[in-house]
């Protein structure tokens, strides 16, 4: 796959691989999800779930902490770094989410 490899952030799939591989015809994104240990079902994917279009735009905007996915890259350093730094990974997650192409071929 040709996108950036990203990280779940929250909730019970903290942790997994996620590739975002497109936009759904309403532009909200198609999160392919890969979770450790177990045997993918979706090509490289195990599920593939979808990440409200409004999500890229709050994040820059700054009115989330977070987004439930952020960039493998930017999740590793941060690990080790300031909060403030978590928040600029945030904000790069999101721009790069919404810089995404558009998956014609999906819907």
């Amino acid at each position: 796959h040709g996108g950036a490899e990203h990280v779940v952030a929250i909730g019970p799939n903290k942790g997994d691989r996620a590739l975002i591989l497109g936009k759904t015809e309403d532009g909200h994104y198609r999160v392919g999800i890969r979770q450790g240990g177990t045997q993918a079902c979706h090509g490289d994917w195990n599920q593939v779930r979808l990440l409200g279009k409004w999500w890229a735009n709050t994040a820059v905007a700054g009115d989330v902490e977070f987004l439930p996915i952020t960039d493998a890259v930017a999740a590793a350093a941060t690990a080790a770094e300031a909060p403030a730094d978590a928040a600029e990974a945030t904000a790069a997650a999101a721009a790069a989410a919404a810089a995404a192409p558009v998956d014609e071929s999906s819907s």
